[in-house]
């Protein structure tokens, strides 16, 4: 037999190599076909003529505060889900939540939202299932935030509880600063289920209003193109306990990005921190004058408005910042003595959660 040559010899391992590409190529193709729904796995859920190639299961305990990772884990899987390109068709599923948060929903339900405005996500592929198999005080908290809304699901009224319970209030988003929806939430959501109103409203209306302006003017700055520049507002009531939360949401880059770079050995030196994690950051942002605009009135936001109103209040009050790894709190207990404390996580809140808790019993 004659000897190859060189030449065929070059010719003969490029062409292996290229059936080689092909072959994991169309492996690939294969896979992710599967993956889409078109050849669904054997445990897939189906109703009617539709399979489900993705289950997207929220864990039993969805608190921020006892199971900070489990949510996000379950939040960057449905953010997984709708940043692809594919056709596919999931379903989330709320059936074994038996305890959840309002910072916690809010978060969920301003990713859904943002789903539900993707352009190649509009046609609604994702579901949820068994509804009406949820716990009960679940169902009536992401009722009344207005999930079955973002779901596309039309189901009976649920059957209002006795008022003794916690009552989600259905969000507002949208992307410049709305006092409208300040006052609103105030008088048609909150003073109406606590007679003597809620404490100084107008510290609250600056507090609120300064975190919108942040959000709207420093938390999207280089963000990526799915996210939408919204912010998220919600609360919560318990009037036997005569407890008040209010929420505000946005999923930008974070306060510990939006720092001025100026600041950062001023940061290390000020507050000795070493290698300075996104809980210190948050810190250094409350204690700071961080504006980047050179306007007096400016750069003070944090600290004089934003937490000052949980320090006005004749109450047991807690403002609490989460910005992706870290978590910034200040409280004032029914001693009336202020703490502090910071706290990181392994995992990463997508954006930036504000809470002011009021308890004025």
């Amino acid at each position: 037999m004659k000897k190859p040559t060189r030449k065929r010899r070059e010719w003969n391992a490029r062409h292996a190599s290229s059936l080689f590409r092909r072959e994991l190529n169309h492996k690939l193709y294969l896979k992710e076909k599967n993956r889409a729904g078109n050849h669904p796995r054997p445990d897939a859920p189906r109703i009617g003529n539709i399979n489900y190639s993705e289950s997207i299961d929220f864990p039993r305990i969805m608190t921020l505060a006892d199971n900070f990772c489990g949510v996000m884990q379950a939040l960057h899987q449905l953010r997984r889900y709708s940043n692809r390109q594919r056709n596919e068709k999931a379903y989330i599923n709320f059936k074994q939540i038996e305890e959840i948060s309002p910072g916690a929903a809010l978060v969920v339900a301003a990713e859904l939202d943002r789903l539900n405005n993707i352009a190649h996500r509009r046609d609604g592929k994702l579901r949820v299932l068994d509804a009406e198999q949820w716990n009960d005080n679940v169902r009536e908290r992401l009722e009344g935030m207005g999930f079955f809304d973002l779901l596309h699901v039309q189901m009976g009224k649920t059957k209002p509880s006795d008022g003794s319970g916690t009552r989600y209030v259905r969000f507002r988003s949208s992307k410049q600063v709305d006092g409208k929806a300040i006052e609103d939430l105030r008088t048609l959501d909150l003073e109406p289920f606590f007679p003597d109103n809620v404490p100084n409203r107008h510290r609250l209306y600056a507090a609120v209003t300064e975190a919108m302006t942040n959000v709207v003017h420093h938390a999207y700055q280089h963000n990526g193109q799915n996210v939408m520049p919204h912010w998220w507002l919600s609360a919560s009531h318990n009037v036997q306990k005569g407890e008040i939360r209010i929420l505000l949401y946005d999923q930008g880059i974070g306060i510990p990005k939006t720092l001025p770079k100026k600041f950062n050995d001023y940061i290390t030196n000020f507050f000795k921190f070493k290698d300075p994690m996104d809980a210190d950051l948050i810190y250094a942002a409350h204690k700071l004058d961080r504006s980047s605009s050179k306007k007096g009135h400016r750069g003070h936001g944090l600290q004089r408005d934003v937490r000052q109103y949980v320090k006005s209040v004749d109450c047991m009050s807690t403002y609490r910042v989460t910005s992706l790894h870290g978590q910034y709190t200040w409280e004032k207990g029914s001693d009336g003595c202020p703490k502090e404390s910071r706290r990181n996580y392994r995992r990463a809140l997508p954006g930036t959660l504000i809470e002011w808790r009021l308890t004025l019993q």
